[in-house]
């Protein structure tokens, strides 16, 4: 992975968060990264269906989810599901 391709992000609360869509991916065999910043959780968030969860980084209430996909085309990602109130999320893309 050597070049940043594409981004998106957002932020909003509930129960659940989305990053928005990135852009159609300029290669199949990106990296694409995720992250979920929720402050003063009560709970972890959770990652869809083609997400590998990296675990969560956690201080005091504060959690960093992460997570990732390795495709073979190109596409446009969303990082998504469900965590506890306030959340900001992105996704990026690298290209190989």
């Amino acid at each position: 992975m050597t070049t940043l391709d594409r981004t998106a992000g957002t932020n909003g609360s509930g129960s659940a968060f989305s990053s928005g869509s990135t852009a159609l991916t300029s290669t199949g065999n990106e990296v694409v990264f995720a992250a979920v910043s929720v402050p003063q959780a009560s709970g972890s968030p959770s990652w869809t269906s083609g997400w590998r969860d990296l675990g969560n980084y956690v201080v005091g209430a504060h959690t960093l989810g992460r997570s990732y996909q390795l495709p073979t085309t190109v596409g446009t990602f969303a990082a998504s599901e469900s965590a506890p109130g306030n959340w900001l999320a992105t996704v990026v893309t690298f290209k190989p």
